[in-house]
């Protein structure tokens, strides 16, 4: 199928000839939706911490923090261009809506509005500073008269509550190749600062996606897609090609919360936010612990795995019949904070019908038959939204870290028709980071305030009340 045109395109982006067999295999034959069984509920696969657990959880995961290093990991690779959509729209002579009004009103109140006040149209200017920029590099907050940057609050939000014993506070972040300097000369630039204010020490890291989990592009014909000149086109994977960038830190931080770069709000809402944090992070501490002990007793005790398989089917609700129960326990494990459903476009926590029996995941209505008025009907009924707010234990009961490769259900991926050049082409998404990327892991859903996710969809989702000083 290939010539050697195409193996030296699919060598340069380190790409086996096997592996873009099987992507353009899976245009002629797309992975079949998910088969959700019912949303996942409070008290059927979504734990409502009582007030004296929360507290509980909250001082364990502040000591575990201490005594066990922590990396905060922030998604920050996609640009801002969707936050500016309707503005862009309009300047191209489109109606004006409700989101550019709210823009013009509220002009003032934005971390930036200072920069606008001489200027008598604000959007032409807002444009042209921000909408080509990363989120992170946008400036969402006014803290003691002074702008700060998504990034930067996330540097700030880290250091309250992940600090180890020694003042170390670890992140790692995601960014894009074409702004990856930029985070870097502002990192450089805040770093001493900070430092000195918070008395703390950074340890941050940036990666970008690896262009060995690009995926290729098919056309109607079921071939590779070229473009003009003849050559193979690439499009990035989607979030769940992050999971190379997680497994390399896996080797040096055995937990990590994951959070995205536009998910902060203004530093007044923190300490509650914060305390759910450690909650999250608590509680992962304590299954992590209780699976390691279970697993150790295994070991020399092989009398002890049926103890060990009901407790694990008790607590996240695999199957334990007939499965070995060291193999049960010996996975990676996600405590993922979801929150009551409140619109949000996004996906939620089911139960869902995979091979090994039902299990709890994170479903994107782009895995949903939308055309199954049942399983449409399913994933509307669900109560609950992800925010993307979890604690992973990355590292087994011995430190070594998990293969996460292993755990990826592939039949998350999903084929959609885009365009380029006026031609029609076949984009495979890989399985999302958090849906398909993680199916294998032992997962928990905890229920947590609606404060604790405040993303920026939106250039006028600066303007809530959640993003401004008061």
């Amino acid at each position: 199928m290939f010539d050697s045109g195409i193996l030296k395109q699919l060598a340069e982006r380190r790409i086996s000839p096997e592996e873009a067999e099987r992507q353009l295999a899976l245009f002629a034959h797309p992975p079949a939706p998910a088969r959700l069984l019912k949303p996942a509920r409070v008290g059927d696969g979504i734990l409502r911490l009582s007030d004296a657990d929360q507290g509980r959880y909250e001082r364990r995961g502040s000591t575990s923090v201490a005594r066990r290093a922590v990396t905060k990991f922030v998604p920050a690779s996609g640009a801002a261009t969707r936050m500016f959509k309707d503005l862009l729209a309009f300047q191209n002579g489109a109606p004006e809506t409700e989101e550019v009004r709210s823009v013009r009103e509220g002009r003032s109140r934005f971390a930036f509005g200072g920069e606008l006040e001489a200027i008598a149209d604000p959007l032409p200017a807002i444009l042209q500073r921000y909408s080509q920029k990363s989120k992170g590099l946008i400036p969402f907050h006014r803290v003691d008269g002074r702008a700060r940057t998504s990034f930067e609050e996330q540097l700030r939000e880290a250091a309250a509550f992940l600090a180890d014993a020694e003042g170390r506070v670890r992140l790692h972040f995601t960014v894009s190749p074409e702004h990856r300097a930029e985070y870097e000369a502002l990192y450089a630039a805040l770093k001493p600062a900070l430092e000195r204010e918070l008395g703390r020490t950074f340890d941050t890291g940036f990666s970008e996606q690896d262009p060995s989990t690009d995926t290729l592009a098919g056309g109607e014909d079921l071939r590779p897609f070229c473009d003009e000149q003849g050559r193979l086109v690439f499009r990035p994977g989607g979030h769940g090609s992050l999971i190379k960038n997680l497994q390399d830190l896996a080797a040096n931080s055995g937990r990590v919360v994951i959070k995205n770069i536009d998910n902060v709000a203004h530093p007044r809402f923190w300490p509650e936010i914060l305390r759910w944090k450690q909650i999250l992070i608590g509680l992962l501490d304590e299954t992590q612990e209780a699976a390691f002990d279970r697993l150790r007793r295994l070991k020399s005790d092989p009398a002890a795995a049926g103890e060990a398989r009901g407790w694990a089917e008790s607590r996240w609700g695999i199957p334990a019949s007939g499965n070995d129960a060291a193999e049960l326990l010996h996975r990676p494990l996600r405590v993922c904070g979801v929150v009551a459903n409140a619109g949000e476009p996004g996906g939620g926590p089911f139960w869902v019908d995979g091979s090994g029996g039902p299990s709890l995941q994170i479903v994107e209505s782009a895995q949903v038959d939308a055309k199954d008025p049942a399983q449409k009907a399913l994933f509307e009924s669900s109560t609950h939204f992800n925010p993307v707010d979890l604690a992973c234990g990355l590292q087994d009961e011995e430190g070594k870290p998990y293969d996460l490769s292993r755990y990826v259900d592939e039949r998350a991926s999903f084929v959609a028709k885009k365009s380029q050049g006026g031609k029609t082409l076949l984009a495979l998404e890989r399985p999302g980071l958090w849906n398909g990327t993680m199916a294998g892991w032992n997962t928990l859903f905890v229920e947590v305030p609606l404060i604790t996710f405040n993303p920026v969809k939106t250039l006028s989702d600066l303007l809530r009340k959640e993003q401004l000083p008061a």
